[in-house]
């Protein structure tokens, strides 16, 4: 009997061992995965990063011209000869119950135009004062005297508008 329960033992003994070691070797799994997950977002984000400065720098030398009322047989050479003083509906020869203002802007990468966005709703909600663009970067300033901020991420947007 005392040899049975011996036995007994000695089997549940190794079935525990193997049970450890597996459970270290799934741990040990695990934690690699998530070292190579944290890799992968992080090479992931570069990634994007490079993307965002490589969209920027193919339409540095572009505008966009917002809000145009489309007129009848408009073509390409209508719209380049028309006049940018201070731009309005009427000034392109486009008659309107009221003189719609004409905007023209840089050209942004999707991702820019976002963030431009986000950073003009910091102004109107009285945040900030100032929010512009040059060369595809987004700025923010609080008022005249502090200091300008780059905005980088809709992370650092929502932040500032918590802050402020």
């Amino acid at each position: 009997m005392i040899n049975e329960v011996h036995l007994t033992n000695t089997k549940i003994e190794s079935s525990v061992t193997f049970l450890s070691a597996q459970n270290e070797a799934v741990l040990n799994k695990v934690q690699q995965l998530e070292v190579d997950a944290k890799k992968d977002r992080e090479y992931i984000t570069m990634l994007e990063n490079k993307l965002e400065e490589s969209q920027m720098l193919s339409r540095k030398t572009n505008i966009e011209i917002r809000n145009v009322p489309k007129q009848a047989g408009e073509t390409k050479d209508v719209l380049v000869g028309m006049q940018k003083n201070k731009l309005t509906a009427k000034h392109l020869g486009l008659h309107t119950k009221e003189d719609t203002p004409i905007f023209v802007t840089e050209h942004l990468t999707p991702k820019g135009s976002r963030l431009y966005f986000l950073a003009r709703e910091l102004v109107k909600s009285r945040r900030f004062k100032y929010c512009w663009t040059a060369y595809g970067k987004i700025y923010l300033r609080k008022d005249d005297t502090s200091p300008i901020i780059l905005i980088k991420s809709e992370a650092q947007i929502q932040k500032l508008g918590l802050e402020s």
